[in-house]
């Protein structure tokens, strides 16, 4: 078939979605959220697939060339859901949080008269190496403007819903990796965030922000605090305004607290102002989490 490309210029990346979501939002969203928007089903993904992109079918030996498949070129759309759907989420799921990879094809769809399922279903032919890809590397991933546009309709809805009142000792953050964590709230389990999602992202570097480490080394210390550095006067420490290290470490509990607040009220929990998050032992002259609140490692972290 001849493809005219401006077809897919209507299309957006995920980096032009999460640009145009941020617009009207309080909240910078960024690519990661709107590949999580993907992988939840709020967004359907298509892909764009060039002349000569191969199929996969194995290989097949005929004298001594090796065939391959191609598929038909344009625009397709991506299998998520199933066991079909594998492949591709692996594959978001690497974008977000770099992982090892199998090397197994993303499965592709497109409405057919002549196939009795309804849907013509190809699986492409995964890129070997290193870090395996779901998809060859001249395809391009992409999402309609009319899902993006139902998507904020969706969105404006669930704003006006009623949200959830919880408190911090229903809450636990557990890491999994130095850039992903599993939260829960009560017994329910929410699925595996990163410190972009969060909130935890320094622009400049799109790392983790020094909010974003002390709050490991919270999850790492045993017990969980972390004491204030000395000084000559532990009494007037409060006043000790002048006193760098205790300014900074200020600073990053105050950014952690707000930051952890934000986001929770972002998926929709109410919690109380007080007490905080993180909140300082006077006592022991420590930051800890108030009680009940947990942030831990896993045994191997």
């Amino acid at each position: 078939m001849t493809f005219d490309k401006k077809v897919f210029q209507k299309d957006w990346t995920f980096y032009e979605v999460a640009l145009y979501l941020s617009q009207d939002s309080t909240e910078r969203v960024s690519e990661n959220d709107v590949i999580g928007f993907v992988l939840e089903g709020h967004l359907p993904l298509v892909v764009y697939c060039p002349t000569a992109t191969r199929e996969y079918k194995g290989s097949s030996f005929s004298g001594s060339y090796i065939t391959h498949p191609t598929v038909e070129e344009g625009l397709w759309d991506v299998v998520l859901e199933g066991e079909r759907g594998a492949p591709a989420r692996q594959y978001l799921e690497h974008l977000r949080t770099p992982q090892v990879c199998d090397a197994v094809g993303a499965w592709i769809s497109r409405p057919s008269a002549t196939h009795k399922s309804g849907f013509d279903y190809r699986q492409l032919e995964p890129v070997t190496g290193m870090f395996p890809l779901a998809f060859p590397a001249e395809c391009v991933l992409g999402i309609r403007p009319q899902a993006i546009d139902a998507f904020l309709v969706k969105a404006q809805a669930n704003s006006t819903a009623t949200t959830t009142e919880i408190t911090w000792q229903d809450v636990r953050i557990r890491f999994l990796s130095l850039d992903s964590v599993q939260i829960s709230v009560g017994n329910k389990e929410l699925p595996p965030t990163t410190f972009v999602e969060l909130g935890f992202e320094n622009k400049k570097t799109r790392q983790g922000n020094l909010a974003w480490e002390k709050l490991r080394e919270f999850a790492q210390a045993e017990p969980t605090r972390i004491a204030l550095p000395p000084t000559k006067d532990m009494a007037g420490w409060e006043k000790a305004t002048g006193d760098k290290k205790r300014m900074k470490l200020q600073n990053r509990i105050r950014e952690i607290n707000e930051t952890l607040r934000e986001a929770f009220a972002r998926r929709g929990y109410v919690i109380p102002d007080e007490p905080l998050p993180i909140i300082l032992n006077k006592p022991d002259w420590c930051y800890e989490p108030t009680p009940g609140f947990r942030i831990t490692v896993p045994v191997d972290y």
